[in-house]
């Protein structure tokens, strides 16, 4: 009698140490997700709100951040990185055309009084959204405002009822020209008696009232106007 005893006590031991165990806490830091990073302050007319955005984004792992344009709400040039984004409040680490087109769209471009063609241009490059146009590369298109010669292709932003577009051209390396490439509109009907030609490459970011924006490419043929 006195061992069934016994063992019925190790038994009742050996229960209550293991249900005991089962029912302390978990180590509260163990497998918790980070807390979302959000701005309680996103008015970018507010300066508090830059420093509380610059804030955040030092925390990102990117080294040494600094506010790149007024224009360009929270959207922060890195020194490990090409920018650290803050937009809506939240930090966005996917990048690409259709982040940098939400982005821009609700910086006002469908409405014409968005950022300013630089810092578009310098957007689209720190959110990896420029195009990519092998072998020229992405960042080989052409900007130059100030010369009336290259007026028709230099970068630019087009607006057409609900769609924004930022148009960009490439010129093509020297050779034969694709074979399915068409004269630009905006060149001079053949161009001038023995005038050059060469091939580019239009590439166009539609960014419509929904939607993630796109490239579109076009292969033309322009005549040099000279």
């Amino acid at each position: 009698m006195g061992w069934w005893l016994g063992l019925l006590l190790v038994i009742s031991v050996a229960g209550c140490t293991h249900t005991g165990a089962a029912q302390e806490p978990a180590d509260p830091a163990a497998g918790r997700p980070a807390a979302p990073v959000t701005m309680t302050n996103v008015d970018p007319s507010d300066p508090a709100a830059w420093a509380e955005a610059e804030h955040i984004a030092a925390r990102q792992h990117a080294g040494l951040v600094h506010k790149h344009s007024d224009t360009l709400p929270f959207l922060f040039a890195a020194e490990r990185a090409r920018s650290v984004l803050i937009h809506q409040g939240a930090v966005v680490t996917r990048r690409g055309p259709g982040v940098a087109g939400a982005y821009l769209r609700d910086l006002g471009i469908l409405r014409g009084n968005g950022p300013p063609l630089d810092d578009v241009l310098w957007a689209l490059w720190a959110l990896d959204a420029l195009p990519k146009v092998e072998p020229i590369g992405t960042e080989g298109y052409v900007n130059v405002p100030s010369s009336r010669r290259l007026a028709d292709v230099t970068a630019r932003i087009e607006y057409d009822g609900p769609i924004a577009r930022v148009v960009l051209h490439y010129f093509k390396p020297e050779g034969p020209l694709a074979k399915d490439a068409h004269p630009a509109s905006s060149a001079p009907p053949g161009g001038r008696v023995g005038s050059a030609v060469r091939g580019l490459v239009r590439m166009t970011l539609d960014i419509p009232e929904t939607g993630d924006a796109a490239w579109r490419r076009e292969d033309i043929i322009r005549a040099d106007p000279g």
